[in-house]
């Protein structure tokens, strides 16, 4: 088990710290779906799931041991209650992953982000 997850940051957020998590969109695929979450500020707490769903064509395939996910996007999804972000701007990529758990298990230093 385990999950796997990429983040959306504005890079102009002011997020400088290289575990800064607050205002980002998240993609979270675990055993077997792949769900939209978002984390409105940098606090220390697992991003919230969005009550809008974005995620179009999800897939999650498990082979050898390795979760691999696959899914589309708006690049504007007009999400106003979590603000969404809008993936034609400059963004970081933030990633996160476990070997075991659900979604909730802290990643630990297994994360970075580009």
């Amino acid at each position: 088990s385990g999950y796997i997850s990429i983040g959306f940051q504005d890079i102009d957020d002011g997020n400088d710290s290289w575990n800064s998590m607050g205002n980002a969109d998240y993609i979270v695929a675990d055993r077997d779906t792949i769900q939209d979450y978002y984390l409105a500020y940098n606090l220390n707490i697992s991003p919230l799931l969005d009550p809008q769903q974005d995620i179009l064509s999800p897939l999650v395939t498990r082979a050898d041991g390795k979760t691999m996910a696959e899914f589309s996007r708006q690049l504007s999804t007009g999400d106003s209650i979590t603000r969404d972000k809008i993936l034609s701007r400059t963004q970081k990529i933030l990633w996160a992953q476990t070997t075991s758990g659900s979604w909730d298990r802290y990643h630990g230093d297994m994360c970075g982000s580009v």
